[in-house]
């Protein structure tokens, strides 16, 4: 399952405009995939949970489970880092993207195309992760109990959960239901150009952000060629709504940051909420080899 809100591009983190949704990623049955991994790494150059992602994997050692994957931002360091990950992503082509990363980087990785929600992999890991605020992208509450549950069932009982989400009080200040746009930026074959487009609209009773994002592309002397708009859906649960979600999955609250700074969470003004969570004692199980 992806998403194609991830991380602020280089062009929007240095505009005086709204952040972009590229902050998190796209529901599934909302995007076309085999588009969104053409553009993707053009568009999403978010780095800033790097060093935060690094350390969580040195401080285990054992197997790390990435959920959401995509096309490798943060896998390709992660592994670069030491990292024994196995990266899961319900897209081929976005998986396609990250397996030539790979292989052009002489690196390896074990990669599962598998749904989040429904996932049954062969072993339990030291620590899972759900970066790039994707979690939104599982939009009903079922969808969110599931998907922990999953990841439940996925970890040693002395493994971890490191979950990102929007802080959807700051996340909501940019969310106006105007036009907004993201400044072009090269594509990957270096023919041409790709920007963003997009519009977003909250509703409060259900929690759901929906809109629209158009990809526009540009041939080399800066015409544009082509126009692809998407559908967007996701959520904004609340930081109260994500703890008992967690909890009633059989996850107990380990720490939660307010930024990859490691800051402490202020529901005024941190940007993110990022739970370190574990799988609680006594809490329901399916058999699964180390």
């Amino acid at each position: 399952m992806r998403m194609m809100t991830p991380g602020l591009s280089v062009a929007a983190r240095r505009s005086t405009r709204p952040a972009s949704p590229l902050t998190q990623r796209w529901n599934v049955p909302a995007v076309d995939y085999r588009l969104v991994a053409n553009f993707y790494d053009s568009l999403v150059q978010f780095d800033e949970d790097v060093p935060f992602f690094v350390q969580e994997v040195a401080a285990v050692g054992g197997p790390v489970l990435e959920l959401m994957a995509g096309t490798g931002r943060l896998s390709i360091p992660l592994v670069e880092a030491g990292a024994r990950l196995t990266c899961v992503d319900s897209s081929p082509d976005m998986l396609g993207v990250l397996r030539r990363k790979l292989q052009d980087r002489g690196l390896t990785a074990e990669i599962v195309e598998a749904d989040v929600r429904t996932m049954d992999l062969a072993r339990r890991f030291d620590l899972a992760i759900l970066p790039f605020n994707s979690f939104s992208e599982l939009v009903s509450v079922s969808d969110q109990l599931q998907a922990l549950r999953s990841v439940h069932q996925a970890l040693h009982e002395t493994g971890r959960f490191t979950c990102t989400l929007h802080n959807p009080v700051v996340r909501l200040r940019t969310i106006d239901g105007e036009w907004h746009s993201v400044e072009p930026a090269p594509l990957p074959s270096g023919e041409g150009g790709v920007g963003l487009r997009y519009r977003l609209d909250f509703d409060p009773e259900t929690r759901t952000v929906t809109g629209t994002q158009v990809f526009e592309t540009f041939g080399c002397k800066g015409e544009q060629t082509a126009e692809h708009p998407q559908h967007v859906r996701f959520s904004l649960p609340s930081y109260s709504e994500f703890l008992e979600r967690a909890h009633s999955s059989g996850l107990s609250v380990i720490t939660i940051y307010g930024n990859y700074d490691r800051a402490p969470y202020r529901e005024e003004d941190s940007p993110y909420i990022i739970a370190e969570l574990a799988p609680r004692a006594g809490g329901p199980r399916k058999g699964a080899s180390a």
